[in-house]
């Protein structure tokens, strides 16, 4: 298996994985309980990933002049599992992170999901708690503020994520 293979099983396994347990969770109890596992799950799993990233690839602990150069760093491994393509950049405090293609999204249209989604529930708030994760996993002692400020699901070009360090 070459690399471009691997991630592509990888991008695969997630996304399986991921459909499979909420489909039976939704089955057992409901898709709201489904909704609020799933958003919990990608916070702890984007938190623990995170930290295994910060390790392995030398990251620096938080500095206000490099936090985003790290964010960046791990965001691009991140993007892997998520089947995501987009860009980060900072604007005044705030790092801006954009998703132009989502394989998550993709997924959630082919299962059946979109209605809910464009509700506002799974996606924006999966999506929220899983840079939410990242940042809790890189930056342990700081407090961040998330903002969603466009939406995919919602028909946006990009879903465009605000984040912005507490207390600064």
């Amino acid at each position: 298996m070459n690399e471009k293979q691997l991630k592509d099983f990888i991008k695969y396994a997630i996304s399986r994985l991921d459909g499979a347990w909420f489909r039976i969770l939704e089955k057992k109890y409901g898709i709201d309980i489904a909704y609020e596992i799933d958003v919990e799950v990608w916070e702890d799993f984007a938190m623990r990933a995170a930290r295994y990233l910060k390790k392995i690839l030398a990251l620096k602990d938080y500095d206000p002049n490099t936090y985003a150069e790290t964010f960046k760093k791990a965001n691009e491994e991140f993007r892997i599992f998520f089947d995501e393509e987009g860009e980060q950049e900072i604007i005044g405090n705030k790092l801006i992170t954009r998703v132009t293609y989502c394989g998550q999204w993709e997924e959630i249209k082919k299962a059946g999901f979109a209605d809910y989604a464009k509700a506002g529930k799974m996606c924006s708030d999966a999506h929220i708690s899983t840079n939410r994760g990242i940042m809790k996993g890189l930056f342990p002692n700081k407090t961040f503020k998330f903002n969603l400020t466009k939406r995919i699901p919602a028909g946006d070009d990009c879903c465009e994520l605000e984040i912005e360090i507490e207390g600064e």
